[in-house]
């Protein structure tokens, strides 16, 4: 089974304010091992696909997990508003 990659940790980091109990890496990372997730690697082929995606905005973490989700069949679960312009399965969060 699929799960948030440690680029979705990150990247989550900078939403997150110190203090919010649950909240951020640290909260995510608890979630994560409450469940049955792993968290396959983003590999060289995925930045390669990245790459070749449209810039509809400024974060290339964005097109990262896009192409990964493209590549691997996978939904990416998110509440970021772009990554389903990428024409991925997305569960919103």
């Amino acid at each position: 089974m699929g799960g948030p990659r440690p680029a979705t940790r990150w990247d989550q980091q900078p939403s997150s304010s110190p203090g919010e109990a649950g909240r951020g890496p640290d909260g995510l990372a608890q979630r994560v091992r409450d469940t049955r997730f792993t968290a396959p690697p983003i590999t060289a082929g995925h930045g390669v696909r990245a790459c070749r995606l449209p810039a509809l905005h400024r974060d290339p973490l964005d097109r990262i997990l896009a192409a990964r989700a493209r590549t691997e069949g996978m939904t990416t679960v998110t509440r970021d508003k772009w990554i389903p312009q990428y024409d991925v399965s997305v569960m919103a969060v």
